[in-house]
């Protein structure tokens, strides 16, 4: 098995200058080469979700942060479709414990991709506010963490009716 590690950083790198689509392109390359690796689904999403492709953003947080089977992995379904020559298809993933900054970010954004999802006819907010409250829970929440965490709690706020909160 080939190291996923180099597309990681690759993606990483041109995610933070903005090329959204060639960090995606590196981050799903090295799902290829470890599709059972949670860690390239966290990428993944945040790729995504910084992109504001929040649809494919969700599966692959989700994917990072709860596991997913292989029934339910959208994400290399959607790769085994786009691109044959990979040779990958579904398998099940392990989703991340909550014990490091890195992974409390893929939280996170997970819940705030819920909240920004969520309509009054499909709601994710019980769910977002599940795992708000597991990053809230974490140790070493910093600012960043609390801020992504209160605008995921005002959008469901919002979404049900009840006065938003700016609180620190």
């Amino acid at each position: 098995m080939f190291d996923p590690l180099p597309y990681i950083v690759i993606a990483k790198t041109y995610s933070q200058m903005g090329e959204f689509f060639i960090a995606a392109r590196n981050a799903e390359k090295a799902l290829s080469l470890d599709p059972a690796e949670a860690n390239s689904y966290g990428q993944l999403g945040i790729i995504y979700f910084k992109s504001r492709n929040y649809e494919s953003s969700m599966p692959a947080l989700e994917c990072a942060v709860k596991g997913c089977s292989a029934a339910d992995n959208l994400v290399l379904e959607r790769l085994s479709e786009q691109n044959p020559q990979w040779g990958v298809s579904p398998l099940p993933v392990v989703g991340l414990t909550l014990d490091t900054v890195e992974v409390a970010y893929y939280y996170a954004e997970y819940a705030q991709v819920l909240a920004y999802l969520s309509r009054p006819e499909e709601n994710f907010c019980a769910e977002s506010y599940e795992i708000i409250n597991q990053v809230r829970a974490f140790p070493q929440v910093d600012d960043v963490l609390l801020q992504i965490v209160r605008e995921s709690e005002n959008i469901c706020r919002t979404l049900e009716g009840s006065p938003s909160t700016e609180s620190p």
